[in-house]
């Protein structure tokens, strides 16, 4: 692996062609800035604890895995330095679409973006057993020009689950009642960084595709009793839906390589609609939209 090398912010200020801008980001504390057509420099601009800790994660990631061995790794070329303080990194710039906008386009094929998830569960299967994700979410993968995904915002991610930062399933309000608490989080309510939660993101990233951007975990208990054997009737391998089952049961996650191929040799789509209407569950979530419609209008609930 070739050593990062050192930059100073004022060597970089005259390359700058534009910003990236993260104003929709509540949790930013940086600044994203082309550098020329190929760099993208990560800046400081709030907390020089955050980003120390930041670029603690990326020290040991990279001492830890080859760049050659890891392509869908977007990792630092460089480290910005401004007063004698590392303020920043330099990494490449991936042209592409992010895997949330990719994902509804209605113009890429369905194996095409089956095919996505399979990269990247076989990136965490390669990654060394002590690296985890830990940042995983649909923001943070790019699909390139050639549909190969590319992990950007490397620096999220977790080596022995010692240095995380943040975790999507920190955010997901629904996790501690629909699934094992202690499978995801510590007593102390951090997060656990670890191979069951990158597991978990990519199986919330892939439910969104595949579910019309309906989320299985927040299902009452007896529709994802009835949605396992809906998968398997629909003809989805039985090894691939004991996979994805195992997920909201107590035992630790396990992956395959290729896990989802299963669902690209199938002609017709496994949607929300579908699983509804075949499991006699339509009338059900028909009196759900009919009650919170009530509510959001300030109706009395029995009218």
């Amino acid at each position: 692996m070739q050593p990062i090398i050192q930059r100073t912010f004022h060597e970089l200020i005259t390359n700058i062609q534009g910003e990236i801008s993260q104003q929709e980001n509540k949790n930013a504390y940086t600044r994203l800035f082309l550098i020329g057509e190929t760099s993208v420099a990560k800046v400081c601009c709030q907390s020089l604890d955050k980003m120390a800790k930041n670029l603690t994660n990326l020290r040991l990631i990279c001492q830890a895995i080859e760049y050659a061995d890891f392509p869908e790794l977007v990792l630092p070329t460089a480290l910005i330095e401004h007063k004698g303080i590392t303020v920043g990194y330099v990494m490449p710039y991936i042209r592409g679409v992010c895997l949330d906008e990719a994902i509804i386009n209605p113009h890429i094929a369905d194996k095409i973006k089956i095919d996505w998830f399979n990269q990247l569960a076989n990136l965490i299967l390669k990654l060394p057993p002590f690296i985890h994700l830990g940042d995983l979410h649909g923001r943070n993968i790019i699909i390139d020009t050639n549909n190969r995904i590319r992990l950007i915002d490397v620096d999220g991610f977790s080596v022995d689950s010692g240095h995380a930062l943040t975790c999507p399933l920190l955010y997901d309000p629904y996790l501690a009642k629909n699934l094992y608490y202690s499978k995801y989080f510590y007593a102390d309510k951090r997060p656990k960084i670890s191979l069951n939660s990158d597991i978990y993101c990519l199986f919330d990233m892939f439910f969104y595709f595949l579910l019309d951007g309906i989320n299985p975990f927040i299902w009452p208990k007896h529709w994802i009793a009835q949605f396992f054997p809906f998968l398997a009737a629909a003809g989805i391998n039985i090894h691939t839906v004991a996979m994805i089952k195992r997920i909201i049961e107590k035992e630790d996650n396990y992956l395959f390589y290729n896990p989802l191929q299963d669902f690209a040799l199938h002609r017709h789509k496994i949607s929300y609609q579908a699983f509804l209407q075949e499991t006699g569950l339509y009338q059900e979530e028909q009196f759900a939209e009919k009650f919170l419609y009530n509510i959001k209008n300030k109706q009395h609930w029995g009218r």
